[in-house]
């Protein structure tokens, strides 16, 4: 078992690489984590027509999880 849980916030757009690259900076650092995706970005908003669902609330309040995330300047919940 992994001694951290992040949760992993990639959304869309250019977050899904800046995200990854993240995540090798992590590794090699020999971070001991486990990184748990979490549903947020444009993408929900279009068929969910919420970009940050509560689903993805609840997992971070339930874990009390750190996070890497995007940046969503437009987002006004949580």
């Amino acid at each position: 078992m992994a001694k951290y849980k992040i949760a992993w916030l990639p959304g869309d757009g250019i977050g899904i690489e800046v995200l990854e690259a993240a995540k090798i900076v992590l590794d090699k650092t020999g971070l001991d984590a486990e990184y748990i995706h979490g549903d947020i970005g444009w993408e929900f908003w279009r068929t969910e027509g919420d970009a940050f669902p509560a689903r993805t609330i609840e997992l971070l309040k339930m874990w009390m999880l750190p996070c890497l995330e995007q940046s969503l300047p437009s987002l006004k919940r949580f």
